[in-house]
């Protein structure tokens, strides 16, 4: 309270009698004539300046409690007794009138928003300090274990009571500025100006309250921004080289929207680069909204705590929950701000919406309370000065950032958390706020872990939808390799090079390239996202050095040089040879290599190359031993032949297939004998059983007879 401050409004008392007894009249006569034949003109013309009044408002709150604090509800229609009008001027100043009832009320508002030189009119509501306040010596409401603060306010040795200022990174913020040449307009109860955590911290009050308030709130949200005790200690501000210019607006009745709006109209006039209110209601006021509305327009920043009686996101109700953002922080364009934990969590009691900016410590943090002390609150109303206190800092490293640049800045370089819906871009970090990392930079954090992502990895990430896609969330920062980089999220990882820019790879094609070696190994980097197939619901991505291909019935495995391009000749696995079955194998033999898919397989070495074997021809080619029998490897793939028949040279001799004779080997010197006889076009027509020695002699049947030749 300002030790000046004029006492009771006996020299206004008849105004408002008069005022009051020209709104009992109906609105049509009330417009016409007042009983002392003035019309709405003169009602409007004789309004009481909030300056003079600050308390002539609406009745108390009504509203219940919830969360970690009360809320507040305007009169409703049925309210008893006079009932009190709004007035924004096009000048700026605020002033009120009374009506009978709500009704009147209403209906006056709506008459005294069409005079000329009126901005806004609206019936009263009253907001509340949205926040509880406990002396350190008690845990508080989150369970702390209790600190022990000295008198000048250092904390004892190994007490974490400034975390907040750890968990928003201020120190990082503090080496590029403290907020020197900075105001904050804090408009709240009174603050206690002779605590030595706020000498020469603060400007001269500006009182709009009839009555003495107590200071405690208003005092330990201001110690939240400007506090200056030791760097670092639990009443360090946010911006403690910054000042606050007090605008008290709360009494122990709560803060009426006349006051909340003229103290809005003071801080403008005041140029200050920042407003705080810490104050809340679930009645939208445009008197108040327009005086938002001015000072956004003037360049001011506007921070608002967003209340404190959220409903809690549950199993059954995971999005449909939150409560609507209070009022005034959802007005467009306010930067509305929910609370956090010193454990990373949301706070569940924190009204949250798609309102909401961001989150800020605001659950058992430490600051300054009335009369040289200290407390330790929770409350989204000591979430939001620290919010307020880090868009001074930003004005001072950037003057000619507009508030929606300052609001975008907060919200840019926020840590994303893994939390519900409605808590904003994440929570505060100050640090990269005041100083943006180069590029494009985010980081997420789970409870006290954080991960930040860069560049075009955290590019890729975005565009999968974030901690809200298909990666999930992440579990590393960018790491460095061999000619490139990646990051590991829950659902899979993210990789970049050069030459093939950042590709996501996830699940069983993931674990595949690893089998490989991952981005050393023969495949390389992934080329592509995957690519969902037609056939059977299958996948494939492509690598540099190769394929990788996954269905339900087979799995993951990666196709990769000779062996890819056979299996592309077949018709990749849309043709006869359809998923691979298993990754590729080295043989024994002259270095070769199998890799076996549905439909066949595929053979390569060095000296026959890459050829499919499949079918009744693969089943034979098995009888005779596969490639480490005498046949050696494929040295091309199957024809059709007469009949419907097939054949397939190997090293060691022929395959022939017919439906009426199966498949059969034919080498050596009775191949050479059925090649002069015309092949399976000759006489003989297709082998119908295997050779065998009889004597000194080979024999094979054929269909059309024995075919021998002597043993060698």
């Amino acid at each position: 309270m300002s030790p000046s401050r004029p006492t009771p409004r006996t020299a206004t008392a008849a105004v408002v009698i008069a005022l009051v007894a020209a709104a009992l009249a109906p609105v049509g006569a009330a417009s016409a004539t007042t009983p002392d034949g003035a019309g709405v003109e003169a009602v409007l013309a004789a309004a009481v300046p909030v300056a003079e009044v600050g308390d002539v408002g609406a009745a108390p709150a009504t509203g219940a409690t919830g969360g970690a604090g009360p809320t507040a509800e305007a009169p409703g229609p049925d309210a008893q007794g006079p009932v009190v009008v709004d007035v924004l001027r096009a000048d700026g100043s605020v002033a009120t009138v009374a009506a009978a009832d709500a009704a009147a009320a209403d209906e006056l508002a709506d008459e005294i928003a069409e005079q000329p030189g009126v901005l806004a009119a609206d019936v009263a509501t009253t907001y509340v300090l949205t926040g509880e306040l406990a002396p350190v010596a008690d845990p508080g409401p989150t369970g702390l274990e209790p600190v022990d603060l000295a008198p000048t306010g250092a904390a004892a040795a190994g007490d974490d009571v400034a975390w907040h200022l750890d968990d928003v990174r201020a120190p990082a913020a503090w080496r590029t500025t403290t907020g020197a040449g900075r105001v904050v307009a804090v408009l709240d109860s009174p603050v206690d100006a002779a605590h030595p955590d706020l000498a020469g911290a603060l400007l001269p009050e500006v009182d709009l309250v009839v009555g003495e308030g107590r200071s405690d709130h208003g005092t330990f949200v201001t110690s939240l921004v400007v506090g200056r005790s030791a760097p670092g200690r639990a009443t360090t501000g946010v911006a403690p080289s910054a000042r606050v210019l007090p605008v008290e607006v709360c009494g122990d009745d709560g803060c009426t929207s006349s006051a909340v709006a003229e103290g809005i109209r003071r801080a403008v006039a005041a140029r200050v680069d920042v407003i705080n209110l810490s104050l809340a209601g679930r009645t939208k006021s445009t008197v108040v909204e327009s005086a938002v509305r001015s000072a956004l327009a003037a360049g001011i920043v506007v921070v608002a705590a967003s209340g404190n009686d959220g409903a809690p996101c549950t199993a059954t109700a995971p999005t449909a929950c939150g409560n609507p953002v209070m009022y005034p922080a959802a007005v467009p364009g306010v930067v509305a701000v929910a609370a956090s934990d010193a454990s990373g969590r949301s706070a569940p009691w924190a009204v949250h919406g798609p309102q909401v900016a961001l989150t800020a410590p605001g659950a058992g943090v430490v600051g300054a309370a009335a009369g040289g002390g200290y407390a330790r609150g929770s409350g989204t109303s000591f979430a939001a000065p620290v919010v307020a206190g880090t868009a001074a800092l930003v004005r001072s490293a950037a003057p000619s950032a507009t508030p929606a640049q300052v609001r975008d800045r907060v919200r840019a370089t926020a840590l994303r958390r893994p939390w519900a819906a409605g808590y904003g871009a994440g929570s505060l970090d100050a640090g990269d706020a005041v100083s943006p990392p180069r590029g494009h930079v985010a980081d997420y954090g789970r409870g006290t872990a954080v991960v930040r992502l860069s560049g075009e990895v955290l590019r890729r990430y975005e565009a999968a939808g974030g901690p809200g896609g298909a990666l999930g969330w992440p579990r590393s920062g960018v790491v460095q390799l061999r000619g490139g980089v990646y990051a590991s999220f829950d659902g899979g990882s993210v990789y970049w090079s050069r030459a093939t820019g950042a590709r996501a790879v996830r699940g069983a094609l993931l674990d595949a390239w690893g089998r490989t070696g991952w981005e050393l190994g023969s495949l390389g980097y992934p080329r592509e996202d995957q690519v969902a197939l037609a056939r059977d619901g299958g996948l494939l991505q492509r690598f540099q050095g190769g394929f990788v291909y996954w269905s339900r019935a087979t799995g993951a495995h990666a196709v990769r040089g000779p062996l890819l391009d056979a299996y592309g000749r077949a018709g990749w696995e849309g043709g006869v040879l359809g998923y691979p079955t298993g990754d590729e194998v080295r043989l024994g033999r002259d270095g070769g290599l199998l890799q076996r898919f549905q439909g066949g397989f595929v053979y390569w070495s060095r000296a026959t190359g890459a050829q499919v074997v499949r079918g009744p021809l693969l089943d034979a080619y098995g009888r005779a031993g596969w490639e480490g029998g005498v046949l050696g490897y494929p040295t091309g793939g199957q024809v059709g032949l007469r009949d419907g028949g097939l054949l397939q040279r190997f090293q060691g001799g022929f395959v022939y297939w017919s439906p009426a004779t199966g498949g059969h080997v034919v080498r050596g010197a009775l191949l050479d004998a059925y090649g002069r006889a015309g092949w399976e076009g000759g006489r003989y027509g297709y082998p119908t059983g295997e050779q065998r020695t009889s004597g000194s002699r080979l024999v094979q049947p054929f269909q059309g007879g024995t075919l021998s030749v002597a043993a060698r």
